[in-house]
């Protein structure tokens, strides 16, 4: 490289001997990269003078070294750090990020938004969506650049979407409720028409099932809230099923059993374990102390940033396909936050 090249973090690897997204994340100090290794590659990025901001380079080459990420709203919740992940990682990439937002655009994308990125020659396109169950029409065509969806679906087979792994919290929820020695789970969602309720239900069952086991009564299908939560679960102790562990749909509902069994004198986790999905802040912090639930973490910041990765440099690492005869629908696994409300393993 020469004095008047600009150092991009494909170059920061390079001399690292690190792959792009264990560079990227090394950056950020993320802790699943060793010590080691992330001082080896802050110390290559001083040497090499690096800053996450290839502006120049890209205008002098005739592009715009920018990605265009358009949000159905980025003010929803669980859309908010999926936007943040892939704007950081962008910013690590040396991308601009360019963003519209549909709820500003009452509800959709004008054609002059689409028209605006494509005067401004953006290398790339992200569509965060606001939850697994939404259908997005599909602007791949509309672009010459690539375009990866994320938090969303796509109506275009073809296209390519990056999701959470909705199976896969229902099966970490059970695997560590299984471990902890529970063995009669009830199961309190919301409706059945979700994506995310079948997803998280099937993969539970699946690691159920793995075991010899069953839901000890029919999941209880109602809605998304702590009400929800307090009222089914009022109803499982009311009939009587022995229960030793209750899987919840989300927090919220969660956090809304918990107050149905203390306030009937049952002791969580001794008696009844409880673990939800999400480990939203907002949630958490309701809770008394702070971080009581245990909870599987849908790990929505590295989505974001996994879909900027994608989109950018094709690169795949963090990502895994549930089927592999769709490799451009991939999914990130989430983790499991342990609390007080299930015993430790």
């Amino acid at each position: 490289m020469g004095k008047s090249d600009v150092v991009t973090l494909r170059d920061v690897a390079a001399v690292a001997g690190v792959s792009i997204a264990t560079a990227s994340k090394a950056l950020r100090d993320d802790h699943r990269v060793s010590e080691t290794t992330r001082r080896r590659v802050h110390e290559t990025a001083r040497r090499l003078d690096y800053t996450p901001n290839a502006l120049a380079q890209s205008f002098a080459s005739g592009r715009s070294g920018a990605v265009g990420v358009f949000t159905h709203s980025a003010q929803i919740p669980f859309a908010r750090p999926v936007v943040i992940g892939a704007v950081k990682e962008l910013s690590l990439l040396g991308r601009a990020a360019l963003l519209f937002d549909s709820a500003a655009r009452a509800g959709r994308w004008r054609d002059e938004d689409v028209k605006g990125l494509q005067a401004r020659k953006v290398e790339g396109v992200l569509v965060v969506g606001t939850n697994n169950d939404q259908m997005t029409r599909s602007l791949t065509e509309r672009f010459s650049s690539p375009v990866v969806y994320a938090f969303t679906d796509s109506d275009d087979p073809d296209d390519t979407v990056l999701q959470i792994d909705s199976a896969g919290a229902g099966r970490l929820a059970i695997e560590h409720l299984v471990a902890t020695g529970r063995r009669r789970i009830a199961h309190i969602t919301a409706g059945e028409e979700s994506l995310s309720v079948q997803g998280r239900m099937a993969g539970a069952l699946a690691a159920l099932d793995e075991h010899g086991l069953g839901f000890v009564a029919p999941a209880a299908h109602g809605i998304w809230s702590r009400e929800w939560g307090m009222e089914a679960a009022v109803a499982l102790l009311e009939s009587g099923t022995p229960v030793d562990a209750i899987f919840c749909g989300n927090d919220n509902i969660a956090l809304g059993v918990i107050d149905a069994l203390e306030s009937a004198g049952v002791r969580v986790p001794d008696d009844v374990a409880v673990i939800g999905v999400d480990n939203q802040e907002e949630v958490l912090l309701a809770q008394a102390p702070p971080r009581r639930l245990t909870s599987v973490d849908l790990r929505l910041e590295s989505l974001g940033a996994a879909a900027a990765r994608l989109l950018v440099s094709g690169d795949v690492e963090g990502t895994h396909t549930p089927d592999p005869a769709t490799t451009n629908r991939r999914t990130v696994t989430p983790v499991l936050v342990v609390g007080s409300s299930s015993p430790t393993i």
